[in-house]
């Protein structure tokens, strides 16, 4: 599971495509992943998803899923408290100096994701622990886990059980996006948590410093953004040590309050 959410996330970073070539590709894809049925149309999602990984990773198939950073389908001089631009104003109040902006693109704008049937983004918190909010603008249903900030000891002992590789030479692992973890894992550790079926039109909030695991029953777009708000001032000071560069521009950029 682990090397299949590395490739995935990996294949993000890597190339450029256009929107028409990839939604072809897109939904030829998901009907050679699940042919006769609609993955985001079942009740039994979650319990098919451990034959359905496994094939992936087996054949080396992995899904793709792309971003396009500082895009979005609202207008500019779209006001509305709806609008994913307008959270860029939330971070103000906690810049240093005159900066009214962190000018970093997913976290202060929005980004656009794009996925086919199986892509993911695995296990994590929100960068220095910031609130979320993804739109789901069209497509199959994108499926969520999420657990409380107050179990996130528990499911890192249980991260750290299951990819005892990674947290070796980095405490921090869970910050990378690449671990997968079922709910019927989350069942069996014994970790309170709940499923989420994300439809077009749909708005997921994250809370700080919430955990949260993204999962595209088919071909799907949506677009996401960070939030601040005071509630997250405490999650801030919990945010683990990371040697990450971008991490490091994060502390720099904003108050330890």
């Amino acid at each position: 599971m682990y090397q299949q959410a590395e490739k995935i996330t990996k294949k993000k970073k890597e190339g450029h495509t256009t929107y028409n070539a990839f939604r072809k590709q897109a939904i030829e894809a998901d009907f050679q992943r699940s042919p006769g049925y609609d993955l985001g149309g079942r009740s039994s999602f979650w319990p098919l998803m451990i034959p359905f990984l496994s094939k992936i990773a087996e054949n080396g198939d992995f899904p793709r899923y792309v971003n396009n950073k500082g895009y979005s389908f609202f207008p500019k001089d779209n006001v509305s408290e709806w609008c994913l631009h307008s959270l860029s104003n939330s971070y103000s109040k906690y810049l240093l100096g005159q900066e009214k902006k962190l000018n970093m693109d997913g976290i202060d704008s929005v980004e656009l994701f794009i996925g086919e049937a199986g892509s993911m983004t695995g296990w994590h918190v929100e960068d220095l622990n910031l609130g979320s909010v993804n739109f789901h603008v069209s497509g199959k249903p994108k499926m969520w886990v999420e657990v409380s900030y107050k179990h996130r000891k528990k499911v890192t002992a249980l991260a750290e059980k299951k990819y005892p590789e990674l947290y070796k030479d980095f405490p921090a692992a869970d910050l990378h996006k690449n671990m997968v973890m079922l709910p019927q894992e989350l069942l069996l550790a014994n970790i309170p948590f709940r499923t989420l079926k994300q439809l077009p039109g749909d708005y997921v909030i994250t809370l700080p410093e919430g955990l949260h695991f993204v999962i595209n029953s088919g071909h799907s777009i949506a677009e996401a953004t960070n939030y601040a708000c005071d509630d997250w001032v405490k999650h801030r000071k919990t945010f683990p040590n990371c040697t990450c560069k971008q991490s490091k521009k994060l502390k720099g950029d904003c108050r330890t309050i």
